[in-house]
This record gives C-alpha cells, sequence and structure tokens, in this order.
C-alpha cells in the first residue's frame, strides 16, 4: 500500500508527517479496526435484509405458485371446453347446412309445384272436416256407425 494515499485517507495533517512510525501505525490499526466494525454492521444489516427479501419472495411464489396451478388447471379445462364446443358447433353447422341444401332442392324441383297442390289439397279437406264436426254431421254419423256396430 502507498503510505502517501493512505495518510491522504486518514486526512493526517503535516504536522502529523513529523509523527513516529509507532504512533502512525496504532492510528492506521484504529482506523482499520473503525472501517472493519462499520463494515460489520452493513454486512449483518445487509445480510438481514437478504434474508427478509428472501422470506418475502418465498411468501410470494408459495401463494402465486397456488393460484398459478389453479389457473393453469382453469386454463386447460376451458380450453378444453372450446375445443368440443367448436367440433360441435362444426358439426351442427354441416347437419344445418346439409338440412338447407334439401330445402333448397326441394323448392327449386319439379316436384314442388306437386307437393303445394297436395298441401292445398289436405287445408281443403281439414276445413270441410271441421265444418262437418262444427255442425255436428260427424257426430251423428259417428252415432250411427256405433249403432250398426
Amino acid at each position: 500500500m502507498n503510505p502517501e494515499l493512505i495518510k491522504k485517507e486518514l486526512k493526517v495533517e503535516s504536522q502529523d508527517r513529523t509523527a513516529s512510525g509507532d504512533e502512525f501505525s496504532a492510528t492506521l490499526a484504529k482506523e482499520i479496526n473503525k472501517r472493519v466494525e462499520r463494515l460489520q454492521d452493513q454486512s449483518i444489516d445487509l445480510a438481514i435484509r437478504s434474508k427478509e427479501a428472501r422470506e418475502f419472495l418465498e411468501w410470494h411464489t408459495d401463494h402465486t405458485k397456488k393460484s398459478w396451478f389453479d389457473w393453469m388447471d382453469q386454463a386447460k379445462k376451458t380450453m378444453e371446453d372450446i375445443r368440443q364446443t367448436r367440433v360441435a358447433i362444426g358439426f351442427e353447422s354441416k347437419s344445418l347446412l346439409a338440412e338447407c341444401g334439401d330445402v333448397r332442392k326441394f323448392f327449386l324441383s319439379d316436384d314442388h309445384d306437386r307437393e303445394i297442390a297436395k298441401l292445398r289439397e289436405f287445408i281443403e279437406l281439414a276445413e270441410r272436416l271441421r265444418a262437418l264436426k262444427y255442425d255436428g254431421t260427424l257426430d251423428r254419423l259417428a252415432d250411427t256407425i256405433l249403432k250398426l256396430a
């Protein structure tokens, strides 16, 4: 070590330069002891703060870890539900499109006019039966059939 640098660090005045080597060594030893004690105090303080920081991190990691794993499990279930829904929508869409295609084919086919005519005949027949029921003709017919049977 450079003695001049040490003297500057210790702020030794020019009058002290004439002091004996023993006095200088004693002063230097005292200063080194002070600094060592300060460093020990700082090291202990740093170690305590490090321990507290580690405990803080461990506590938060433990609590966050449970939530994280819960979220991951829920995310997996949700993703599976979404996949199943997507597949179901795909199947339903295909089925619906096929049925719509059948309806479209029906309306564009030659059978459409014939089927509409049959439907009109059925509606006219149902209206005639309703009229017969309201005027009592069907009831009299049923009574007659029951008497003959």
